[in-house]
């Protein structure tokens, strides 16, 4: 399973994997993002392009931060390991070849999810925005059930408002979430490499 920590997501790697630090984002995506649309996203089909991109990445445990559809410097840098780990020009960007390795046998990037009446019973609190005043907190939970489903599947609220700009995210509706759940198993790391310079975590096999 992957680690998700204050400052990055962490996930056991394959030789040359990295996770850069997660930057949540309320910024939502241009244009209309459906299930259809991103998971036959080609590489020049922009935003869909992107969110197929950033979910494809994390499932094979390259983490591009926070799921948004937005891109920026974490993605870059997701993009770069998986490059490296595919033996392939570390550019960041999604050329060609990177986009076929990255696409190779179809993963659907979206999903349908049913919400339980454990998603949405919280309980949810208002956070201060004050750090002075968190620290007198009992606890930092979720502000409300897109925040807590955001979580769940490594995606901002705003990312998952925009795919289901119509739910009431109740019990017992369905709703449309990055497929990360059924990742492939991480391997089993060798070392870990904490790099200031890329503000990157590598977690590294023995090979």
């Amino acid at each position: 399973a992957t680690l998700v920590c204050s400052f990055a997501i962490v996930a056991a790697l394959p030789a040359g994997a990295q996770t850069p630090a997660s930057q949540p984002s309320e910024t939502q995506p241009t244009g209309a993002l459906t299930a259809e649309a991103v998971n036959k996203a080609a590489p020049d089909a922009g935003d869909a392009a992107l969110l197929r991109a950033q979910i494809l990445l994390d499932r094979m445990h390259f983490s591009p931060g926070e799921i948004d559809g937005r891109g920026g410097t974490n993605t870059t840098r997701a993009i770069a390991g998986f490059q490296r780990h595919r033996g392939l020009e570390a550019t960041g960007e999604l050329d060609d070849r990177t986009w076929a390795a990255l696409t190779e046998g179809d993963a659907a990037a979206l999903v349908s999810y049913t919400l339980t009446a454990e998603d949405v019973a919280g309980p949810f609190v208002e956070i201060p925005d004050d750090m002075m005043a968190q620290s007198k907190q009992d606890a930092l939970g979720y502000g409300n059930v897109t925040e807590a489903l955001g979580e769940r599947f490594h995606a901002s609220p705003a990312l998952l408002r925009s795919l289901n700009p119509d739910a009431e995210f109740t019990a017992g509706t369905r709703i449309v979430v990055p497929n990360v759940a059924d990742a492939a198993p991480l391997a089993e790391p060798a070392r870990v490499v904490v790099s200031k310079s890329d503000s990157v975590v590598r977690l590294v096999d023995a090979a």
